[in-house]
């Protein structure tokens, strides 16, 4: 476990996806993003809310940054979202010398009720700092919501079933 750690600290692949096995990876650079907003409750202070955002930094899409920024509390809307994306850009440009002609966007944590209002800004941010960047750069934008999170837990019948912690056992399937 050590030497997985120093290992990524020291510029090495852990593991990588197959890129036989992700064409659209293998095809033109892609960036794969994901982002999400925070939101604390304590009453202490304006900023509340906090954003972040990791994306891959190379093409194998085997390293990722990741970066924070504070925003107005209960802001779903990814306030700093251009140039945050901008940053993961510049890293994805001194690591593999390339330029994401894609970008999957994943976005988690919106509700119904703001699914368009995060959609509109946050996709015109993420055009916005293309166009910072280049003029003419345009590359393909998937944006995607996950809106649904579920928490199920399994628990064996039996304790020759589970392990000593009484879960399940490693390669449990439910079906």
């Amino acid at each position: 476990n050590v030497c997985l750690k120093m290992n990524v600290k020291l510029g090495g692949e852990n593991s990588f996806l197959i890129p036989e096995h992700i064409q659209f990876l293998a095809d033109e650079p892609t960036i794969l993003m994901g982002a999400s907003v925070t939101n604390s409750w304590s009453g202490y202070n304006e900023i509340q809310s906090y954003a972040a955002l990791c994306g891959s930094v190379n093409v194998k899409a085997s390293r990722y940054a990741a970066l924070i920024r504070a925003q107005r509390k209960c802001t779903e809307v990814i306030t700093d979202l251009a140039n945050m994306v901008k940053e993961l850009f510049k890293i994805f440009y001194q690591t593999c010398g390339l330029k994401p002609k894609k970008i999957l966007f994943y976005r988690s944590g919106v509700s119904k009720s703001q699914f368009m209002n995060v959609l509109n800004s946050e996709l015109t941010a993420i055009k916005d700092a293309c166009q910072s960047l280049e003029a003419d750069y345009r590359p393909t934008i998937t944006f995607v919501v996950i809106q649904k999170g579920h928490h199920t837990r399994f628990f064996p019948i039996e304790k020759k079933n589970a392990d000593k912690s009484g879960n399940c056992l490693p390669g449990t399937v439910v079906d």
